[in-house]
């Protein structure tokens, strides 16, 4: 009997291949490089231009495209800006573009960046800014923005706190987060306090203390 001859399948390239995947990469990076551009010059761009932006929004709280705005990126700057300064964090929104850098970075690997603490750490500093910028405003009596320095989060968030605890404790708290915030960013911001705290009273900083001293 004659031996039935097999054919060697071929092995099937795998869909992602390392030149798509860095043809993918590069392609993510370049569209959130694009993204982070128009989203800072929206974020830039509010200061100057709300208050003529604002009278073209309808009362379905749109924006009318027959009108023209004056914002930098248009009516999508204005969409932009509007709903993270005005209804979100108030000027803590100007921590996003920097989150979107540290991704455009990453996709690129000009430098290595761990994106989830990248996001969790810009998110934190978005509530956090919107918080102290809303107490802020409202102990100074001072409005700012359609919905206040701190957009309406912020705002909303600091009268809730402010009825729970009085401006004392929001304030106390406040300056609680914002200290811990710092301290997760860079152990540096702890040192440097450290070493403020130690000159102040005792003449040097604290990793020139005198170990024998500290013995004693």
């Amino acid at each position: 009997m004659a031996k039935k001859k097999y054919k060697k399948k071929k092995k099937r390239e795998p869909i992602l291949t390392p030149q798509r995947k860095t043809a993918l990469r590069i392609l993510l990076g370049l569209v959130l490089f694009v993204v982070t551009i128009i989203v800072t010059a929206s974020l830039v761009s509010y200061p100057f231009t709300w208050g003529a932006d604002y009278s073209i929004k309808s009362a379905e709280g749109g924006f009318s495209d027959a009108l023209v705005a004056q914002n930098v990126c248009g009516l999508l700057g204005c969409r932009i800006s509007d709903f993270f300064i005005s209804r979100l964090f108030g000027v803590g929104a100007y921590c996003i573009p920097i989150f979107l850098l540290t991704l455009t970075v990453a996709c690129f690997r000009i430098r290595k960046a761990k994106r989830l603490r990248a996001f969790l750490l810009s998110l934190m500093g978005c509530i956090v800014i919107s918080l102290i910028a809303a107490f802020v405003a409202g102990v100074l009596n001072h409005q700012l923005f359609s919905n206040g320095a701190g957009g309406a989060y912020g705002y909303n968030a600091v009268r809730w706190s402010n009825i729970l605890m009085g401006e004392l404790g929001t304030g106390c708290v406040l300056a609680f987060l914002f200290m811990l915030w710092l301290f997760l960013l860079s152990g540096k911001v702890a040192t440097a306090i450290d070493n403020f705290i130690d000159r102040a009273f005792h003449g040097k900083p604290a990793e020139e203390s005198d170990p024998v001293c500290e013995e004693g």
